[in-house]
């Protein structure tokens, strides 16, 4: 939505149509049949596999700190492309991230997951249709120290996650749950389930990627050079990062409350000196 009101009505007008940001076709006929079969082993995968003690599990202040950089989109692909299993460019996001955040972290990295949102809008679905989103948790595997074999393990885990429909059924257990009303003035079981999974422990940052304008961009008749987003953090999840690609290139913003975290700054550049580390391993 948010990138259908940039390209609408910030941006100049343009013959290019908005992107279909977390657009997919629509599922075919019987392809949600057995998913409450399945539930258990998403639910194991998405919520049994807590990590180490956060290092983001702080109070936050209104105090708000950013720093960002940019890496080239088409580079991302042909990272992805020169694996031997299909390897998104969402993996390899991820991927130069969680070597930045061992750079940065140090020897002793714990073990940290990352929650991905991920949009289930489908192409066909008509403009009345409410959000539709939901997640999967990825451990982040900080404790290996060769790139590619950190690329693969997270595209591993990605690729088990779609196949098994995680996201959807993760939607559907929330929105089925959500329905149950509580008793005897009980914490509902929706309230006691949004603990756990927003819990410092199920994971620790949150790491987000949005498809922006594949073309040129501008505004009042001036070219946008460059598309960066940043996101709030939450509480217990003192650091957000978010990634929005434009063109050719990928926007990466870091946001942290300086009080809980310092030396942002610090995470964007190890962040990207992991990518030209992941580039030059993958030659």
């Amino acid at each position: 939505a948010g990138m259908r009101f940039l390209q609408d009505t910030v941006a100049d007008p343009s013959e290019h149509p908005a992107s279909s940001v977390g657009m997919r076709p629509a599922p075919a006929s019987g392809t949600h049949r057995g998913l409450w079969q399945r539930l258990p082993a998403a639910i194991g995968r998405e919520l049994g596999r807590p990590g180490s003690r956060s290092p983001f599990d702080r109070a936050l202040t209104a105090h708000r700190e950013l720093a960002f950089t940019t890496v080239p989109l088409g580079a991302l692909k042909a990272i992805g492309a020169s694996r031997p299993r299909r390897t998104t460019v969402n993996d390899v996001l991820m991927a130069i991230v969680s070597g930045g955040l061992r750079s940065w972290l140090g020897a002793s990295a714990p073990r940290l997951r990352a929650q991905i949102p991920v949009s289930l809008h489908h192409r066909d679905d008509g403009p009345a249709v409410g959000n539709r989103d939901s997640f999967m948790n990825v451990d982040l595997e900080l404790r290996a120290s060769d790139p590619l074999i950190r690329l693969d393990r997270i595209s591993a885990q990605t690729r088990a996650a779609k196949q098994a429909d995680d996201a959807e059924l993760m939607y559907d257990l929330m929105h089925a749950i959500g329905q149950l009303h509580p008793l005897g003035g009980l914490p509902s079981v929706s309230a006691m389930l949004e603990r756990v999974e927003s819990s410092a422990r199920e994971f620790s940052v949150a790491i987000s990627n949005v498809p922006g304008p594949r073309s040129e961009l501008s505004v009042t008749g001036r070219r946008v050079a460059q598309l960066v987003s940043a996101s709030e953090p939450g509480m217990h999840h003192a650091l957000r990062i978010a990634a929005i690609s434009h063109g050719d290139s990928l926007g990466i913003g870091f946001c942290t409350d300086p009080t809980a975290v310092s030396d942002i700054a610090g995470l964007a550049d190890a962040v990207e000196k992991a990518y030209r580390e992941l580039q030059q391993a993958s030659r």
